[in-house]
C-alpha cells in the first residue's frame, strides 16, 4: 500500500549515494554522475583494470558506470554494471561496498515492481552490512525492506523491519528518528493497535515540535485525528484535523474535517440534540461548499496530482478498517446504530440534492423570464425601427430642396475659390527662387545628417565589438587550453607505446591516442568556430538570411557578452537561468544583424543589475544579480525573453526607450544607438521588439520573430 512518506531513503535521493558515505574513502568512491568521465573512457578503464586483475578499481568503475546508466532511466544496463561492481568487491573482500551496490540493485527492481528479487538483494546487502558493521546500510536497507513490504501488504513484516530500523537510528538527525516513528504510528493504524499507534505519533509529536517542523506536526495530527475518528470520538478527531490544517492547508485533510462535522451532525441528529445537530449541519455546509469551490479552482501539475492522488488513496485505506463507537446509545446494539448513523447521514445528503434541485428549477424560471423581457423589449425596438424609418423619409424629401439651394451657394463659393487660389499661385511664383535655395541647403544638410549617423552606427557596432572582444579572448582559451592538454598526451602515449612490446596494450594506447586526436580536432573547430562568429559580427555590406539555431547562437554570445563585461567589472557575477524550448526550429535570420541585437540586451542587462534596484541595500536585504532566458515556439513565430532583476525603467521611459541617441546610462557610457538599432534589425526581419518594465520590479524585453 502506498505511503504518505515520499522518500524512503532520508538524505539519499540516488542509488549510489551509500557509496559516497564518509565510510568509505579515496577519490574512487565518489560516483555523484554528474562527476563521471566520458562514458567510452571508463569503459575502456574497466577492461584495462579486469585485464590487469585489479578488483578494486575494476569495482568502482562499474559501479561509476551503473551509476550514470542509473541517472539515465536505463535500469538494465545499470543493474548489469551494478552485478559487475559487486562481484568485484566480493573478490577485493569489500563487504559494506558491495552491501551498497547490492542496495542501489534493489532499489532498481523495486521501481520496476520485482519485489521479490528486490528483497532477495536487500538481503544479501543486510547480510554484507552485518559483517562489516556499516550501520547507515542496515538503517537504509531495513527502510527499503519495509517500503516492499507495505506494498505486498504484509503489515506485520513491515512493522518488523521498521522496528529492527530504529536500532540504527543516526543520533545527529531527530528529523529522521520522528519519521520513522510516524511510520511505525502508521502500521499500527493497519494492524489494529490503537494504543501503540498513538503512542510513536506522540513521541514524533514532540521531536517535531522541537524541530519546528510544522508540516511533520500536521501530519502527525491527522494521523491522530484519523485513530479518534475511527474509534468513534469525532469530537476529539475534528480538534486534531483543525490543528493540523493551521500549520499545514491540505486538501486530503480538508475532506477529513468535512466528514468528521457530517459524522456529528448525524451523530447529535440521532440522539435527538437538535440545537447541536443544526450548528454542525452549518458548519458542515460551509466548510463542504469551501473545500469544492478549492479543490475545482486549484490548478495542479501531474506531479502534485498524483502525489495527492496517492495520500488520498492511503487515507481511505487507513479509514477502511473497523473501529469502535464512542458512547453508543445503550438502548441501540453497535451495528445497529452505526447503521441509523449512516442512514442520518444519506437522509442529510438527500435533502441537500433536493435543495440543489429547487435551486436550480429557481435559476431556469429567472433565466426564461429574462428570455421573455428580452423579446419585448426587442418588438419594442421594431416599432421604434419603423417609426423612424417613415421619420427618415420625411427628412430626405425636404433635404432635396435644401440640397438645391446649397448647391447654388457652393457654386457661388468655388468661383471665389477659384480666384483666390490664382493669386496664391502668383504669390508663390515669385517665392520658388527662395525655396529651391532653401531646399538645396536643406538637402545638404540632409547628407550631412546622414554621413554622421552612419559614423555613429559604426561606432556603436565597434562599441559592441569591443564589448565582446575579452569574451572572445576567454572562449577562446578554453578549446587552445583542451588542444594543448590532448597534444601532451598523445605524445606521452605515444613513448609510452614505443616501450611497450604488447600488441594488446599497443592497441589500447592506439584507441586513446585516437580519442586524444578526435578532442583535439573537435576544440580546433571550437576555436575556428569563435573566430569566424567574431569575423562575421564586424563586416560590413549587404547579407543574406539563413537558417539558424537560435538557441546556440543566442548561448554563444551570452558567454562572450558576459565574460566581456566581466572584464570591465572583475567583481562582477550575475546567476543566469536558461529555458530554452528544445524542439525550436531553425529560423532565417541575419547572423551579424542578429548577434548585434543579443549584444544589446545582454550588455544593457548586465549593467541594469550590477545596480541593485532601491531598497535592495538596506540591511538584511541581499541583492543578487539574476538574468533569465528564455525562447519558445508559438504557433508561426519564436519568441526570445531576456529578464532582469535590475531597477527597471519607469512607465513614462516605454515610449522613449527605442528612440535614437535617449539612453538612461551615465554620460560617456552609453550612445543610445543601442536599442534603436536593435529595433529597426528585428523590424527588417518582420518581428517586433518589446519592453515590459516597473520601477524595482526588473525589465523583460521580447523578440518575436516569423518562422
Amino acid at each position: 500500500m502506498p505511503h504518505l512518506v515520499a522518500q524512503p531513503l532520508p538524505g539519499y535521493s540516488h542509488p549510489l549515494e551509500l557509496l559516497n558515505d564518509s565510510s568509505f574513502s579515496g577519490k574512487e568512491g565518489d560516483v555523484s554522475p554528474e562527476k563521471n568521465f566520458p562514458m567510452r573512457m571508463m569503459q575502456i578503464r574497466l577492461r584495462n583494470a579486469e585485464a590487469k586483475n585489479n578488483p578494486r578499481i575494476a569495482a568502482w568503475v562499474a559501479a561509476k558506470i551503473g551509476s550514470v546508466f542509473a541517472s539515465r532511466n536505463d535500469g538494465d544496463s545499470a543493474l548489469f554494471y551494478f552485478k559487475k561492481s559487486a562481484a568485484h568487491f566480493d573478490k577485493a573482500d569489500m563487504p559494506a561496498a558491495e552491501g551498497a551496490v547490492l542496495t542501489a540493485s534493489g532499489i532498481l527492481l523495486e521501481r520496476k515492481k520485482d519485489f521479490m528479487p528486490a528483497l532477495d538483494h536487500f538481503q544479501d546487502a543486510t547480510d554484507r552490512f552485518d559483517v562489516s558493521g556499516f550501520k547507515r546500510g542496515l538503517f537504509v536497507v531495513h527502510l527499503w525492506k519495509a517500503k516492499i513490504y507495505e506494498a505486498l501488504k504484509y503489515d506485520s513484516k513491515a512493522l518488523d523491519e521498521l522496528l529492527a530500523a530504529t536500532k540504527f537510528l543516526p543520533p545527529a538527525d531527530p528529523g529522521q528518528r520522528a519519521d520513522l516513528f510516524n511510520r511505525i504510528g502508521e502500521e499500527y493504524i493497519h494492524l489494529a493497535n490503537d494504543q501503540a499507534s498513538l503512542d510513536y505519533f506522540n513521541e514524533a509529536l514532540d521531536i517535531y515540535g522541537k524541530q519546528g517542523d510544522r508540516k511533520g506536526k500536521a501530519m502527525v495530527f491527522r494521523n491522530l485525528g484519523i485513530v479518534h475518528f475511527k474509534s468513534g470520538k469525532y469530537q476529539e478527531a475534528l480538534a486534531f484535523f483543525q490543528h493540523s490544517l493551521v500549520l499545514d492547508e491540505n486538501i486530503n485533510t480538508m475532506r477529513l474535517l468535512r466528514d468528521c462535522l457530517l459524522k456529528l451532525y448525524a451523530f447529535n441528529k440521532l440522539n435527538k440534540d437538535e440545537k447541536q445537530a443544526e450548528a454542525f449541519n452549518s458548519s458542515y455546509k460551509i466548510f463542504k461548499d469551501s473545500v469544492e469551490y478549492l479543490i475545482n479552482s486549484r490548478a495542479l501539475s501531474p506531479d502534485s496530482f498524483a502525489k495527492e492522488l496517492e495520500q488520498k488513496i492511503y487515507i481511505t485505506d487507513l479509514l477502511n478498517r473497523k473501529g469502535k463507537l464512542e458512547d453508543p446509545s445503550a438502548v441501540v446494539p453497535p451495528a445497529e446504530y452505526s447503521q441509523k448513523l449512516t442512514e442520518t447521514e444519506l437522509q442529510r445528503l438527500k435533502t441537500e440534492e433536493a435543495l440543489a434541485r429547487i435551486n436550480q428549477e429557481h435559476v431556469e424560471d429567472q433565466v426564461a423570464n429574462r428570455e421573455r423581457q428580452e423579446r419585448i423589449q426587442q418588438l419594442e425596438r421594431e416599432k421604434a425601427m419603423q417609426g423612424l424609418a417613415i421619420a427618415n423619409q420625411q427628412l430626405r424629401e425636404s433635404r432635396q430642396w435644401r440640397l438645391i439651394n446649397i448647391l447654388g451657394s457652393a457654386f457661388l463659393i468655388i468661383l471665389t475659390g477659384l480666384g483666390f487660389m490664382y493669386w496664391r499661385y502668383r504669390s508663390k511664383k515669385k517665392s520658388h527662387a527662395t525655396l529651391d535655395i532653401a531646399y538645396s541647403e536643406l538637402r545638404n544638410t540632409h547628407k550631412k545628417l546622414e554621413a554622421a549617423q552612419d559614423h555613429l552606427v559604426h561606432a556603436a557596432k565597434m562599441a559592441s565589438l569591443g564589448q565582446m572582444t575579452a569574451g572572445i579572448a576567454h572562449e577562446i582559451q578554453n578549446p587552445l587550453n583542451f588542444v594543448n592538454n590532448f597534444a601532451e598526451s598523445t605524445i606521452e602515449l605515444i613513448q609510452e607505446m614505443d616501450h611497450t612490446g604488447n600488441q594488446k596494450n599497443q592497441g589500447i594506447l592506439l584507441e586513446e591516442i585516437r580519442l586524444n586526436l578526435s578532442k583535439i580536432i573537435q576544440h580546433g573547430k571550437r576555436a575556428d568556430s569563435i573566430v569566424k562568429n567574431m569575423l562575421q559580427h564586424s563586416r560590413s555590406g549587404v547579407a543574406e538570411k539563413e537558417a539558424t539555431d537560435l538557441n546556440k547562437l543566442i548561448t554563444d554570445y551570452l558567454q562572450l557578452a558576459y565574460h566581456g563585461f566581466r572584464a570591465k567589472n572583475p567583481e562582477f557575477h550575475c546567476e543566469i537561468i536558461t529555458s530554452f524550448d528544445r524542439e525550436l526550429p531553425a529560423v532565417g535570420v541575419i547572423v551579424q544583424d542578429l548577434s548585434r541585437v543579443l549584444l544589446n540586451l545582454f550588455n544593457n542587462a548586465f549593467f541594469a543589475v550590477n545596480k541593485p534596484p532601491a531598497g535592495s541595500q538596506k540591511p538584511g536585504i541581499h541583492h543578487t544579480p539574476q538574468i533569465q532566458l528564455s525562447t519558445l515556439r508559438l504557433n508561426r513565430y519564436v519568441t526570445i525573453v531576456v529578464r532582469d532583476n535590475g531597477p527597471g525603467v519607469s512607465p513614462e521611459l516605454h515610449e522613449k526607450i527605442f528612440q535614437p541617441f535617449f539612453t538612461t546610462k551615465p554620460t560617456g557610457e552609453g550612445t543610445g544607438l543601442g536599442l534603436s538599432l536593435s529595433y529597426d534589425i528585428i523590424k527588417a526581419h518582420g518581428g517586433e521588439l518589446t519592453l515590459k518594465s516597473e520601477p524595482g520590479e526588473g525589465a523583460v524585453f521580447t523578440i518575436l520573430l516569423p518562422v
